[in-house]
């Protein structure tokens, strides 16, 4: 009898897990199919994440949520509105200017790589260039029905495309709904899931994700306003540098900044290069330079402290190593999570090493065996 009952604990034991992976696999497979409105819905989570605070402060200043939900976002989509209206104009006026300096920056670039090439014993004149053209043209006859598969799947899907274009476009209105409705009704979604946990798990969830917040919502606040101020620097001081496509630049630059150090590669080097073809002037070049480096000291040693704080802030060792270990993982898209994700790690750790070290503290036993031992 004894083996039968332990025998029939251990199937039930099996039994019970086996469903647990099942189910625990089976909606993975759900939420891989869903992926795409599960990412939407996350943004729309992120956005109400961010604006959160704001719509509380009005609430203390007493303006009913909905109607601070409302203020706030007629606000962002008129901001949103007027920085297109300045901004579309500007790029265009600056992709013309452009169109008309590259015939002379590829003449200038020739004159200065001239030397080089003939040192490689590499020739640019016009029979190497139509004999490099049939070259190519020879290799795009020979692969034409390679090339050709991939254009009739193209053609053969564009009525797949043009539904799937609706549907895009369906889902891109759908995230700023959602926002508007996580947004208005936040300040429930906690109670509601603390209710779905056990009375006892209660305090210590409340506390964790209290830390979390603090740690992994100030990170995210703080480096989206310190990427508003750098885009406006970074334009205002490429403007002033008169760098071709500045402007333009100088936002992509700052905006990129909310991935720590992204726009040293996404602005700085494409305007030393712009600007060295503009005016090959070394002089100019170090100008660009100094005006990214004043950025990132701007943001390091003012921003960063008074806007983030120090409880907020990573080290700079950590952020390129997160950013580096994301983007070997999961591409671009762990290049754009890897810093938050350490951020919460941070603060999971921090909580951790807390509890640890409070099981640290001396008994009252331990205390004249200390005293012992000191007085020995």
């Amino acid at each position: 009898m004894v083996e039968r009952g332990s025998g029939d604990g251990i199937g039930r034991f099996i039994l019970r897990w086996a469903l647990i992976v099942a189910f625990l696999l089976a909606v993975g497979g759900f939420l891989y199919l869903v992926r795409t409105t599960v990412f939407l819905l996350v943004l729309a989570f992120l956005i109400a994440y961010l604006l959160d605070p704001i719509v509380d402060r009005l609430e203390a200043w007493r303006v009913p949520r909905t109607l601070g939900v409302l203020l706030v976002s007629t606000v962002l989509i008129g901001l949103l509105v007027v920085v297109v209206w300045i901004i579309v104009p500007e790029v265009r006026y600056q992709v013309q200017v452009l169109s008309q300096r590259v015939p002379q920056w590829a003449e200038r670039l020739y004159v200065w790589a001239q030397p080089i090439l003939e040192k490689l014993h590499i020739s640019l004149d016009a029979q190497s260039i139509e004999a490099y053209a049939q070259k190519l043209l020879k290799w795009v006859q020979a692969n034409l029905p390679r090339l050709r598969e991939p254009i009739l799947r193209v053609l053969q899907g564009m009525f797949t495309g043009v539904a799937g274009f609706i549907v895009g476009v369906y889902q891109f209105i759908m995230v700023p709904v959602m926002a508007f409705y996580l947004l208005r009704d936040y300040n429930k979604i906690g109670p509601r899931f603390y209710s779905l946990l056990p009375p006892a798990w209660r305090p210590a969830a409340r506390e964790w994700l209290r830390e979390i917040d603090q740690a992994v919502g100030g990170f995210l606040r703080g480096q989206f306003l310190i990427a508003l101020f750098l885009a406006v620097y970074y334009a205002i001081g490429l403007t002033l540098l008169r760098v071709p496509l500045g402007f333009l630049l100088g936002i992509l630059s700052g905006l990129a900044n909310i991935v720590p150090y992204m726009s040293l590669v996404v602005g700085m080097i494409p305007a030393a290069l712009l600007a060295f073809l503009d005016h090959p002037n070394l002089w100019r070049v170090l100008w660009v330079l100094a005006l990214f480096e004043s950025g990132q000291l701007i943001e390091g040693l003012i921003l960063g402290p008074r806007i983030m704080g120090r409880q907020t802030g990573l080290h700079p060792v950590t952020v390129i190593l997160a950013i580096l270990v994301g983007g070997t993982l999961m591409g671009l898209w762990g290049v754009f999570l890897a810093v938050p994700a350490a951020a919460l790690l941070k603060a999971v750790f921090q909580r951790w090493t807390a509890l640890q070290q409070a099981r640290w503290q001396p008994t009252e036993a331990d205390g004249p065996a200390e005293g012992r031992s000191q007085l020995e």
